[in-house]
């Protein structure tokens, strides 16, 4: 087997030792400036990350170096895209600027933050509307 065969063989993505069938090379510009996920296509999915801030990644934003194939790429401007299961479910490639996506995960957090900080001070009848009352006790007969 040649070298230029063996390099254009196509397996999964071994990222950090373990084999990923969804993963994909990243041109350098996308991995430094962009999150990317896979979003499957249900419902009204990808129409919600796209109101979020999430782009589709388009084929000539990958590194094709020995990539496996993805969806075929009969136009260069194609939005990157698999079948992620036996019934053809079709997940697709999303992208959102790391500068975004750090400031809605810093907002969750804070949220999160603000709920485990009221459940140390003892501040449980803040959420007592939101997760009703239970009352415990014994009935004399």
């Amino acid at each position: 087997m040649t070298r230029k065969t063996r390099s254009n063989r196509r397996k999964d993505t071994v990222i950090n030792g373990v084999t990923s069938k969804l993963g994909v090379r990243l041109t350098p510009d996308l991995q430094s400036t962009f999150v990317v996920a896979w979003v499957n296509d249900i419902k009204n999915r990808l129409q919600e990350k796209y109101n979020l801030d999430w782009d589709y990644v388009t084929h000539a934003e990958l590194d094709h170096s020995g990539d496996p194939d993805v969806t075929p790429n009969d136009d260069p401007g194609s939005r990157v895209s698999k079948i992620v299961s036996s019934d053809g479910q079709r997940a697709f490639l999303m992208k959102k600027r790391k500068t975004y996506y750090d400031a809605d995960q810093k907002e969750k957090q804070n949220k999160l933050d603000e709920v485990d900080k009221q459940i140390r001070d003892g501040d449980r009848f803040r959420f007592q509307e939101q997760y009703g009352n239970v009352k415990l006790g014994r009935k004399t007969l």
